[in-house]
């Protein structure tokens, strides 16, 4: 034992004169390995090797100089600084481990109201729900200014599914591809599965959903908007208009045509998923009253827009199935959309429960009328509330008179019904004679949605809060489209205030009183504590 200790003296006597140049090296591999390692990864076969020789001199160093390191170890400044050199490691190690673990489990979040960076549910919904593989080929010149816009709306994709994928092509680089998918310039987007192919230019979310769709084989549904009698334009861009409404029917994978049911054979189309009766202003002709009803009594589906005291052959329709439309125009001075009583809205806890309101945030109705029930139903017709207005709006005959007046019907008032019963009613309202239980044959089924106002879908109000989504959902719910039924992206727009009465009291008189109170109350335990 005394010769192998005699043997270790001499050992670290020799060792001794180069012990600090072996330490110095040991540290300067150290930090060499760390910078492999990090920075050049495709040199980190070395880091190993540099790692080890790192470690042994640092060995020669403690076993050359140990009369050194141990009379430094046991000195309160080397206690001092090795308790900061080991708070400092836990850190950096703290540090290492939450970014590791951020880069392999990432989230995106969205901190804007209006979710504008962020993909619409239904989006999400499609995506969720893909069963092939979709190839997406981007076309673009390296110029090209659309093509990171596109590049981040496609990650956005392919973040929510692996079933999308993406790749991008220079069309004048690769001229023979071009022509292979029949690209002809710069900025055209291709959509492919299978053997289905769908080309689009627009650099949006609607777009490229619509494209997804259209190539999983998706039925393109035909929507039907009635026009003759001054109804909303379909094609119109002004702000009476409804191309905006087109554009999101579009969007959701519709064609949509304008019909005409005093021109043709006077017939609703057989190939209709939805017709939408959007406030005819003119009263409707017998023969296109008597295409509707027979179209709803064959297990058809209609959306019906009114405004306050229509035509009497709307009630008539709308009566059928159990509808009744209120007699005035609905002032609500509880929730309205600022700064008009005349313009009711619909919080989320006003809505009932519905597929089409179920996500919706809040709505709003210039100049709306009720819809509510008759009191008498028909048997295996279902007539439900969408929304109600609050306990302190009335019905009223002058939108302009904001005070409530006796004998005025008085809220919660219905400004939105759904409404759904069995196909081949007969003309007393009853179910026709080859029917068994009230039901047709095949069980078909005939839906109805009538909303209380048809301002909301112009193309002033449409994107404003939920009221596009409103209507997109009720062509949804009508043509059985219940999983396209979701919240959708908006372009940026003016964001109405839409507050209570007692809501907008307290903004005035707080920022009026309240913040002088507050100051002044300050000011006053100062001055009086220092008295």
């Amino acid at each position: 034992m005394s010769g192998l200790l005699a043997f270790l003296r001499r050992a670290q006597a020799s060792i001794g004169s180069f012990a600090v140049v072996a330490g110095a090296v040991g540290v300067a591999a150290l930090i060499v390995a760390g910078i492999i390692y990090l920075i050049l990864p495709e040199l980190r076969d070395i880091t190993q090797i540099v790692l080890a020789l790192g470690l042994v001199c640092l060995l020669i160093f403690i076993f050359g100089a140990f009369d050194l390191v141990k009379s430094a170890a046991a000195s309160r400044r080397t206690r001092y600084g090795t308790n900061s050199i080991v708070m400092s490691v836990v850190f950096v190690a703290i540090v290492l481990v939450i970014n590791v673990f951020v880069s392999q489990n990432h989230y995106r979040l969205d901190v804007t109201a209006s979710r504008q960076y962020s993909l619409a549910r239904q989006t999400v919904k499609v995506l969720q729900d893909l069963k092939e593989p979709i190839k997406v080929t981007g076309f673009f010149v390296p110029e090209d200014p659309q093509k990171e816009p596109a590049r981040n709306l496609l990650s956005q994709y392919t973040y929510r599914s692996g079933k999308l994928s993406y790749d991008f092509v220079d069309p004048e680089a690769k001229p023979a591809i071009a022509r292979e998918y029949d690209v002809r310039s710069s900025g055209a987007i291709v959509f492919e599965s299978g053997s289905q192919r769908q080309q689009v230019t627009s650099i949006d979310e609607q777009a490229f959903t619509n494209a997804i769709l259209r190539v999983t084989g998706k039925e393109q549904k035909k929507v039907y908007v009635v026009s003759g009698h001054g109804e909303r334009d379909l094609i119109s861009s002004d702000e009476t208009g409804l191309s905006y409404a087109g554009q999101g029917l579009r969007g959701d994978n519709y064609s949509v045509e304008s019909l005409n049911l005093a021109t043709g054979d006077g017939k609703v189309p057989s190939d209709a998923a939805v017709i939408v009766l959007a406030a005819p202003q003119n009263p409707l002709l017998d023969q296109e009253v008597k295409a509707i009803n027979d179209y709803l009594d064959q297990g058809g589906n209609a959306l019906v827009l009114v405004e306050p005291n229509p035509s009497y052959e709307i009630g008539d329709i709308l009566d059928r199935w159990g509808a009744v439309i209120g007699n005035g125009s609905i002032v609500d001075q509880a929730v309205y959309a600022y700064p008009d009583p005349a313009s009711p809205a619909i919080r989320k806890e006003q809505y009932y429960l519905s597929q089409i309101t179920r996500d919706l945030d809040a709505t709003f109705f210039p100049t709306a009328t009720s819809i509510s029930p008759k009191g008498q139903q028909t048997e295996g017709v279902a007539v439900s509330p969408l929304a109600s207005t609050s306990s302190t709006s009335w019905l009223t005959s002058n939108p302009k008179e904001t005070q409530y007046r006796e004998g005025d019907p008085k809220g919660p008032l219905n400004i939105g019904v759904t409404i759904e019963g069995p196909a081949r009613l007969d003309k007393s309202g009853g179910p026709s004679a080859g029917d068994t239980n009230g039901k047709a044959a095949g069980d078909k089924k005939t839906r109805l949605v009538v909303i209380g106002d048809s301002d909301f879908a112009t193309n002033k109000y449409f994107y404003s809060l939920s009221n596009s989504d409103l209507f997109l959902n009720s062509v949804n719910w009508l043509s059985g489209e219940e999983d396209l039924i979701s919240i959708r992206p908006k372009p940026p727009e003016f964001r109405r205030l839409v507050i209570t009465q007692r809501g907008w009291n307290w903004i005035l008189y707080s920022s009026i009183a309240l913040l002088p109170l507050a100051v002044g109350l300050v000011g006053g335990i100062t001055w009086w504590r220092r008295r």
